[in-house]
C-alpha cells in the first residue's frame, strides 16, 4: 500500500461509523452521477435512484454516529445538513411519486452538490480525514493547485448539471 497515491490509513483506522459514512457518501457520488448522466424516467434511473436514496440515507443516518466536532449533545454543525438532506429526500421522492417531476429533478440536484459535494469539500480542510487521506503529503504549490482544480471541477459539474438537466419531462 505504500506505492498507493492516497494514505488509507486514516480511514482504515477509523471507526466503523466513520467507514460506513465515507464509503456509502462515495457510492452516493457515483451511483449519483450515473444516475444523472442517463435518460430519466426509465426503469434503470428508478433503480439506480432508489440505490442513490439508500446511499444517501446511510451516509445522512451514519453521520449521527460521528461526533467528531461536537458543539451541543454531541452534535455539531454538519449534523444540521444530515437533517436537511434527510428532509429533501423526502421532499424530492414525495415529488416525483406526485409526478412532480421538475420538483424532484431541483431537490435530487441540489441535494447531490449541498450534501456531497459542499460537505464533501469541508473534509478535505486540514485537520480532517480525507486531507489527510489525500493532501497532507502535498507542498503548499501542491496544495494551491489540487484546491483550484477542485473548485474548477466541481464548478464546471454544477453548470454542466444545472444547465443540462432536463426539466419537468418525462421518459416513456
Amino acid at each position: 500500500m505504500d506505492d498507493l497515491p492516497i494514505n488509507l490509513a486514516p480511514l482504515l483506522e477509523a471507526g466503523p461509523a466513520v467507514q460506513i459514512h465515507a464509503l456509502s457518501a462515495i457510492g452516493a457520488v457515483v451511483v449519483g452521477a450515473v444516475v444523472f448522466g442517463r435518460r430519466k424516467g426509465t426503469k434503470m434511473h428508478r433503480l439506480l435512484g432508489r440505490i442513490w436514496v439508500v446511499l444517501m440515507l446511510v451516509t445522512a443516518l451514519s453521520s449521527f454516529l460521528i461526533s467528531e466536532f461536537p458543539m451541543f449533545l454531541g452534535f455539531g454543525p454538519i449534523h444540521i445538513l444530515s437533517v436537511v438532506t434527510l428532509a429533501g429526500l423526502y421532499r424530492a421522492i414525495k415529488a416525483a411519486r406526485a409526478g412532480h417531476i421538475e420538483a424532484h429533478n431541483r431537490g435530487m440536484v441540489m441535494l447531490y452538490f449541498q450534501a456531497l459535494f459542499l460537505a464533501g469539500a469541508f473534509t478535505f480542510l486540514p485537520g480532517r480525514r480525507m486531507h489527510a487521506m489525500f493532501l497532507a503529503e502535498l507542498s503548499p504549490f501542491g496544495m494551491v493547485v489540487a484546491g483550484l482544480c477542485a473548485v474548477t471541477l466541481i464548478s464546471g459539474l454544477a453548470w454542466l448539471l444545472i444547465a443540462n438537466y432536463p426539466r419537468g419531462k418525462r421518459a416513456s
